[in-house]
């Protein structure tokens, strides 16, 4: 027998039972129940239901309605999976021409395959066995004349299904490089304003691959700056738009690459280091000194095998996330964020943030289900999620 399966199906079983002992006093005081000849509960005035099919707990569907009050329980809505948004931000600098082992340096080519032309392979690996729901788009910076620090105004490929933008985001990788600086703080802006133009929801992240230190500060008199600039853009997008910054270094390990994955909110391992060194503070230690304790993902020598497998494990955590469209019914005038309920497989599930359901990013088209139930969800131990709208919702317990 798994054990670990055996543990999260009894927890799981624990969940939804405690959910169901619960369920009948969600919406309703006293018996409250409703039933389809129009029979009304015996709480506070419930009305019956008019060919309504009953819900859990005395609840009816789009048909009438019982429990505490005349429109409670009027719609009920299977919803669906959202995928998630992956935006790849990729370092098209001239060092990612020189050799992985460090042979080569100031930008001279590699005689053998160089460090992009093994993270391209690693790419065509990664890309082919995603499923075409997932939405992707690619950004490469630098651009313009020259290729110094300009970042174009747009994604090279637009955000969109994975089974349009698959071969447009391969085509773009096969190139040599020849760009001059870093310009990753501009790169970073327009990924996250790209990902707040999207409408739909899902996890939404930036995908920032990466060979060396950024550079092209706004100010070159105070390049140090540079620092915050991109730590405070990333703090925001995670912190006040539901963002992550997931980082991936072609190189050795960098403590700045490491706070900028920690503040994007993707600590690769628990207790990662994220300090780096300031003026103030040059001697603090950091995960540069003690190795594999970075927070972002480090590729060393052999890049293929391991961007494969960082870019499988990060994709993995981005689609392991349960994130549902909340119908708003028949007339969105009606919709009250206040009178929304979830269900899966008929037994209704709390607020919360670890083993319940949440509105993503400060919104109500999307809920979140968290903990075991999402992993139920996603491994199919359960298989329905409805949206209830209508009754009051449930308090957190």
């Amino acid at each position: 027998m798994n054990t670990s399966v055996s543990l999260r199906s009894g927890l799981l079983a624990l969940l939804l039972a405690a959910s169901a002992a619960a369920t009948h006093n969600a919406c309703s005081v006293g018996d409250g129940s409703g039933t389809q000849d129009g029979t009304g509960g015996a709480s506070q005035g419930g009305s019956g239901g008019v060919g309504g099919e009953p819900l859990v707990g005395g609840f009816t569907s789009a048909g009438g309605s019982g429990g505490t009050g005349g429109d409670c329980g009027y719609a009920e809505y299977s919803t669906t999976l959202e995928p998630g948004v992956l935006l790849l931000v990729y370092d098209q600098s001239c060092s990612m021409v020189e050799c992985p082992d460090g042979s080569t340096v100031e930008c001279n080519a590699c005689p053998t395959p160089s460090k992009w032309s093994l993270a391209e392979q690693a790419m065509n690996t990664v890309l082919t066995t995603l499923p075409d729901e997932l939405r992707m788009g690619l950004i490469l910076y630098p651009n313009g004349v020259g290729l110094g620090c300009q970042v174009d105004g747009a994604p090279h490929v637009a955000v969109g299904p994975l089974s349009t933008t698959r071969q447009p985001i391969l085509n773009e990788l096969n190139i040599t490089p020849d760009g001059g600086g870093t310009p990753t703080l501009y790169a970073l802006q327009l990924a996250y304003q790209t990902l707040g133009q999207i409408t739909d929801n899902g996890k939404k992240a930036a995908l920032l691959v990466t060979d060396g230190a950024w550079n092209c500060p706004p100010d070159p008199f105070n390049p140090f700056a540079l620092n915050d600039l991109i730590f405070n853009e990333a703090t925001q997008a995670h912190d006040q738009l539901g963002f992550d910054t997931y980082v991936v270094g072609i190189q050795e390990p960098s403590a700045y690459l490491s706070h900028l994955a920690h503040v994007g909110g993707t600590d690769r391992i628990p207790s990662c280091n994220y300090d780096y060194a300031t003026i103030t503070n040059p001697n603090v230690s950091t995960c540069e000194d003690s190795q594999g304790t970075c927070c972002n993902y480090t590729v060393g020598q052999d890049v293929t095998t391991e961007l494969v497998a960082a870019l499988q494990e990060i994709v993995s955590q981005l689609m392991d996330t349960c994130v549902f469209a909340v119908p708003k019914g028949d007339d969105p005038n009606l919709f009250d964020p206040n009178m929304v309920n979830v269900y899966i497989d008929g037994v209704l599930i709390y607020p919360d943030g670890a083993q319940g359901w949440s509105y993503v990013g400060g919104d109500t088209d999307y809920i979140e289900i968290h903990g075991d139930l999402c992993d139920a969800l996603l491994s199919g131990e359960a298989e329905e999620v409805i949206i209830q709208l209508g009754c009051p919702t449930a308090p957190p317990r």
